[in-house]
């Protein structure tokens, strides 16, 4: 079985959800699946105006961004991350878990997963940037990894995340390093 029979078994199942951008028109050039929780709260984001609502309003034009083709800016390495960097590798990087920066100062969110291949992303866990740590530590930050890596393992179980050395290594097209 390949990790793409895995991923649409995980499909199936419903533990993921294939991201469906909000404009049907567009032509979608990269794939994303999102563990069932994120998909419920983005669903329930659209009913909503409240501080909650906007976090996961800001997440869907990132990834309705991705799933189309736009422009992504990356930070390649977790300890030297422009702001604008809206894509990054976390620590270590060679565990090739990526986080997901929603950087609103008044609505930040992180989502954290893993590239199957490339262009094709997996969302698997979320937390609200206040309830994790900064310094240097940041246990909270390692635990919230670790759920990721996780969630990873029940899924696809002996299927490594993709790894690479350049950010056209993930996001084949239209990607800056930051």
């Amino acid at each position: 079985m390949s990790i793409k029979d895995v991923i649409k078994s995980e499909v199936r199942q419903g533990r993921l959800v294939v991201f469906c951008p909000e404009d049907h028109s567009k032509r979608t050039q990269r794939h994303m699946f999102v563990h069932e929780e994120i998909d419920r709260r983005l669903r329930e984001s659209l009913d909503t105006d409240d501080a909650e609502g906007l976090r996961f309003g800001y997440l869907r034009a990132i990834l309705e961004n991705y799933v189309h083709g736009g422009l992504i800016t990356v930070a390649m390495n977790p300890y030297r991350k422009n702001r604008s960097a809206l894509w990054a590798k976390t620590d270590p990087a060679e565990d090739e878990i990526w986080d997901i920066r929603v950087v609103d100062p008044n609505a930040s969110l992180r989502v954290l997963g893993g590239f199957a291949m490339p262009d094709v992303f997996i969302a698997l866990e979320y937390e609200f940037r206040e309830n994790l740590d900064t310094g240097i530590d940041m246990p909270l930050w390692k635990k919230f990894i670790q759920r990721a890596k996780t969630k990873w393992r029940l899924s696809f179980d002996s299927y490594l995340r993709h790894s690479g050395e350049r950010s056209s290594d993930y996001i084949t097209e239209n990607t800056v390093d930051v």
